[in-house]
C-alpha cells in the first residue's frame, strides 16, 4: 500500500525524475517509493509544483489538498494528502501503480 494513513489524510512517498520527456507514474522504486517522471526542471520549485499537480489530478482532488511534507530539494519526497479519499479512489490509484510495474509501460 502506497497511500498510508497519516494525520487526517494520507502520506505518499515518491521518487521523482525531473527533466523527463513526460509527466507520469513510472512504477515502484526500492519497493517503497512511487517512481514519477516530471517534465519540469528541478529549478525554483517547478518540479515540486508539477508533482503536486500530477498527484492531485490522479486522485481527483484539489491541488491545495496536497502538500510537501519532506524532500523539498531531494528526489525522494513525502507528500501529505489532506482529508479523506473514497476507497474506490485509493484502490484505483494503487492499481494504477501496480499496472505500470506489470506492463512495463509508464502511465501518463
Amino acid at each position: 500500500m502506497f497511500l498510508k494513513p497519516h494525520k487526517g489524510g494520507y502520506m505518499l512517498s515518491v521518487r521523482v525524475m525531473p527533466n523527463a520527456r513526460h509527466n507520469g507514474i513510472e512504477g515502484i522504486w526500492n519497493e517503497t517509493f512511487v517512481k514519477i517522471a516530471l517534465s519540469a526542471p528541478a529549478v525554483d520549485g517547478k518540479a515540486n509544483e508539477a508533482l503536486i499537480s500530477l498527484i492531485a489530478d490522479r486522485l481527483h482532488i484539489r491541488k491545495s489538498a496536497v502538500s510537501l511534507i519532506s524532500g523539498i530539494k531531494s528526489r525522494e519526497k513525502r507528500l501529505g494528502i489532506h482529508g479523506e479519499l473514497p476507497s474506490e479512489t485509493v484502490a484505483a490509484f494503487e492499481e494504477e501503480i501496480r499496472a505500470t510495474c506489470q506492463s512495463g509501460k509508464a502511465l501518463y
